[in-house]
């Protein structure tokens, strides 16, 4: 094919037609809705849009300001929701669209108003009725559901009871017993109960008998495994052994704690062992089987001080570990004063939660039993 001219000329002439070719004006614009402070509006495509519309751009101002002070939305729809407008105020509003060849001319200047407060009381109080006319029939309607749904449930349940009971007289109008089915007497027609319960009596077959005094056996032999987990779970441990020493007693009832978390590990019982065999003095006071301390059952976690060399480590032992300046710097630093403590020493150290100075107190009772027993053993 010959051109006359060269095609790049061609090529220029058809873009600069094609990017001339802007959208035209939006014709209609109208007022979808309003309220005190915002309006919504939307129209329609412009009737040549020439293109593909990218976006529109909508202006507006108040009525009684000029277009230097008007405010520009841009919106990819058509329609558009204008807020933070003054209540009963005029604005006019303008709008054009935009293709690749850029943006056509404004539409003509309209006007919209916003609602005033008065306005919009009397559209609330108007639309009120309705609200409240909806809701009414919503929960009738919800209301009228529940209704039918349980009179519905009720009708299957007299027609399943109805339809067992004529199958139950028609079974015993006919005279036919199905195998293995026994007639009992009716207890409620003997004016004495006690006959009645009699007489009822002897119809039971024994072998019923026999299978209840046997389940009730087996319930009796699983009645004790369960009495002796339950007192675990309530912190009951097994007194002492005879000539057992307090503190590999009190070592057991450490690895008998409920909690696996308070246990000692394998290392700090070869430990407590090792301080056992070379202080051979805390293997002499046994733990008395009819002693006249209580010896708490529900804190287990207590050692005994004859496993310890120093106050500190009896604190870190029962977890107390965070007073061991305040016992230091209140003199608490031997285990003769220590084990003379009362409630009140306690508290002037600093010891002010109730359960540590319960814990601390009963190691102290402890430590001052076996403290007792051992000045007995030596004399």
């Amino acid at each position: 094919m010959h051109f006359p001219f060269p095609l790049c000329l061609y090529i220029t002439l058809f873009l600069s037609m094609t990017l001339s070719a802007a959208p035209s004006t939006v014709s209609i614009m109208h007022q979808v809705s309003r309220t005190v402070d915002s309006i919504t509006l939307s129209w329609s495509q412009p009737d040549q849009p020439n293109g593909v519309i990218l976006d529109y751009e909508l202006q507006y101002y108040e009525k009684d300001q000029t277009e230097y002070n008007s405010t520009i939305i841009k919106s990819q729809t058509n329609t558009v929701v204008i807020r933070g407008l003054k209540p009963g105020a005029i604005y006019v509003f303008l709008v054009r669209a935009r293709t690749v060849a850029g943006f056509g001319r404004y539409s003509g200047k309209l006007y919209f108003q916003t609602m005033t407060e008065e306005e919009y009381n009397t559209s609330i109080q108007e639309k009120l009725p309705l609200i409240i006319g909806s809701a009414a029939a919503g929960l009738v309607f919800l209301i009228a559901v529940v209704v039918i749904v349980i009179v519905c449930n009720r009708r299957r349940g007299f027609e399943r009871a109805d339809s067992e009971y004529t199958d139950k007289l028609q079974h015993y109008t006919s005279g036919h017993m199905t195998p293995g089915m026994k007639i009992y007497i009716d207890p409620f027609t003997y004016e004495d109960p006690n006959e009645a319960v009699r007489e009822f009596a002897k119809e039971i077959d024994i072998s019923c008998v026999k299978i209840e005094q046997s389940l009730i056996a087996t319930l009796r032999d699983l009645c004790l495994p369960l009495q002796v987990i339950n007192a675990i779970e309530q912190d009951y441990r097994l007194p002492p052994p005879m000539d057992c020493p307090s503190a590999l007693h009190q070592l057991m009832l450490d690895c008998w704690q409920k909690d696996r978390n308070n246990r000692p590990k394998f290392s700090q019982i070869v430990n407590n062992l090792d301080k056992m065999i070379r202080n051979p003095n805390s293997l002499k006071a046994m733990t008395p089987l009819s002693s006249g301390v209580h010896l708490p059952l529900l804190d287990r976690s207590v050692p005994d001080f004859s496993s310890f060399s120093t106050v500190d480590e009896w604190l870190d032992a029962i977890k107390m570990g965070q007073y061991k300046d305040k016992f230091a710097n209140a003199d608490f630093t031997s285990f003769d004063v220590v084990s003379q403590m009362t409630m009140d020493d306690i508290l002037s150290v600093g010891v002010t939660l109730a359960g540590h100075q319960k814990k601390i107190l009963n190691s102290v009772q402890m430590m001052r039993a076996s403290m007792n027993q051992i000045q007995s053993v030596e004399v």
